[in-house]
């Protein structure tokens, strides 16, 4: 999985990202000052990025769908993976549908 709903490049790095969650056009802030990580923070490493985040990564399905799909990734078996990936378009479908209204 390349994001999970929220990304840090490098500024001017990437123009525009859509969430590997959901789908959907991520927010943009660019050129952040500060600290990536917590770890980063606590070593003072400062640093410019863009900041990219799902307008929907609080929403309680997309935190689902981001569990969902960490659980695919997980597991070994083809079958329960297929299960959880039904599951998955489930969501979204009945999300975008609510969306569209």
């Amino acid at each position: 999985m390349k994001n999970k709903g929220m990304l840090f490049p490098e500024a001017g790095t990437v123009e525009k990202m859509r969430c590997d969650v959901c789908n959907a056009w991520m927010d943009i802030v660019r050129n952040v000052r500060g600290s990536k990580s917590w770890g980063g923070a606590m070593a003072g490493i400062i640093t410019t990025f863009d900041q990219f985040i799902c307008p929907y990564i609080k929403a309680p399905w997309h935190v689902n769908l981001l569990q969902l799909r960490e659980e695919a990734e997980r597991t070994v078996s083809k079958k329960i993976r297929a299960i959880i990936e039904q599951e998955m378009e489930e969501i979204l479908s009945n999300v975008l549908r609510k969306l569209r209204r």
